[in-house]
């Protein structure tokens, strides 16, 4: 099939019309949409407290970076650092995503 008999066989197609009723579904859906509740806010008064914790933990990580560096620290006190870390990226990330939901 080539361009002409494509065009030839769409040109002489019949006009789309919708079924009974189509529009007024459509509108009596649109209108309970509006009259809809906004949606919920994202709690954050309930989300400051971990956000604090997250941030305090990446300062404590950075002390002990630096303190590992100027003294010999123990192997075990970086790796809860560390651990703390991750534990703070891993909140912060949460509740970024969780405020961009709608």
């Amino acid at each position: 099939m080539n361009h002409d008999e494509l065009d030839c066989g769409l040109s002489q197609a019949d006009d789309i019309v919708p079924s009974s009723g189509f529009s007024v579904s459509v509108m009596r859906r649109i209108e309970s949409e509006a009259g809809a509740l906004p949606p919920i806010p994202f709690p954050w008064l309930r989300a400051w407290p971990g956000i604090c914790l997250a941030l305090a933990s990446l300062v404590l990580l950075a002390t002990a970076a630096s303190n590992s560096r100027a003294h010999s620290v123990a192997v075990p006190a970086l790796f809860w650092a560390l651990g703390s870390a991750l534990v703070a990226v891993a909140s912060l990330t949460l509740v970024f995503i969780a405020a961009k939901r709608p």
